[in-house]
C-alpha cells in the first residue's frame, strides 16, 4: 500500500441534496470519486427493501469494497451507515447505540488490512440529537473501540456526532484513547453544518496510532448543494513505530 491514505466522512442526507425531495446519487458518486478516498465513511445511507441501494451504487461507482448496516427500519425502506474501503475488509460488526425506540443509532465497525502485519479498525457512527443521548453514546463507542482494537492497533472513528456543545468530545477522547483531528483547525474552519450557514462542527475524524498529515472540511460547490453537511477529508500514514 501507499505510505499515505485518504479518509472522508460524509453525512449524505440519503442522497437528497440540500433542497431535493428525491434521492440523486450521480453527482455525489462523481464528486466523491474525484477525491479518490481510500476509506469513505457515510451516514444516512438510504436503502429501499426492493429497489434503490445507495451503498451498492456508491461502491460500484467508486470501485470500492463496502459494508453497510441499517439503523432505522421502516416498512419499505431503511437507512444506516456504510463504510467503503480500497483495502481488504476482514471483519465487520454493528453496535446498536440507540437510547430510545424512536431515534435509532449505531456504530459500524470494520477491520481493514493495510499491509503485512498491520490491520486498522474503522468505526463509523451517527450520534443522537440530545446531549444526554450523545454522552451515553460516546461512552458506548469508546468501550466498543477498546473491545475490538488492541492498544497498538491503528484506529479511526469518524461520522456525524451531532455534538454542537462539544461536551461529548472529551468523553470520546478519554473513553477510546483517541485524538480529535478537527482540533488542528480553527473553530471557524472546522464547522460542517449546515451547508447553508456553517455554525457547528458536527462531523469529525478521531484517530489513534496514526500520523495525521492533513485535514480539511470540503466547502463550497458542489458540496453546498449535495447535503446539509460538508464532508471532512483527512490524510494519514501509519505512526513511525508501526511502520
Amino acid at each position: 500500500m501507499s505510505a499515505e491514505f485518504r479518509v472522508i466522512t460524509f453525512n449524505m442526507r440519503k442522497g437528497k441534496g440540500i433542497r431535493r425531495s428525491q434521492p440523486e446519487l450521480e453527482e455525489i458518486v462523481r464528486e466523491l470519486a474525484r477525491r479518490k478516498p481510500d476509506l469513505l465513511l457515510c451516514q444516512e445511507v438510504f436503502h429501499e427493501h426492493r429497489g434503490l441501494s445507495q451503498s451498492h451504487r456508491l461502491a460500484h461507482g467508486m470501485e470500492l469494497l463496502h459494508r453497510y448496516e441499517p439503523n432505522a427500519e421502516y416498512k419499505r425502506c431503511q437507512h444506516g451507515n456504510a463504510t467503503f474501503s480500497r483495502f481488504p475488509i476482514s471483519r465487520h460488526g454493528n453496535l446498536d447505540i440507540s437510547t430510545n425506540p424512536i431515534e435509532r443509532r449505531g456504530v459500524l465497525w470494520t477491520r481493514v488490512h493495510l499491509k503485512a502485519g498491520h490491520d486498522m479498525h474503522v468505526f463509523n457512527t451517527h450520534f443522537g440529537l440530545s446531549e444526554r443521548q450523545r454522552l451515553i453514546q460516546a461512552r458506548r463507542v469508546g468501550s466498543y473501540v477498546q473491545e475490538q482494537a488492541e492498544w497498538e492497533d491503528p484506529v479511526i472513528l469518524a461520522g456525524d456526532f451531532n455534538d454542537w456543545t462539544g461536551r461529548a468530545d472529551s468523553v470520546i477522547e478519554s473513553a477510546g484513547h483517541l485524538s480529535n483531528g478537527m482540533l488542528r483547525l480553527s473553530m471557524r474552519d472546522r464547522t460542517t453544518w449546515s451547508t447553508v450557514r456553517p455554525l457547528f462542527a458536527l462531523d469529525r475524524i478521531y484517530f489513534r496510532n496514526l500520523e495525521l498529515l492533513n485535514i480539511e472540511v470540503l466547502r463550497g460547490a458542489p458540496w453546498s448543494r449535495l447535503s446539509d453537511h460538508f464532508p471532512v477529508q483527512a490524510t494519514f500514514r501509519l505512526s513511525s513505530h508501526l511502520g
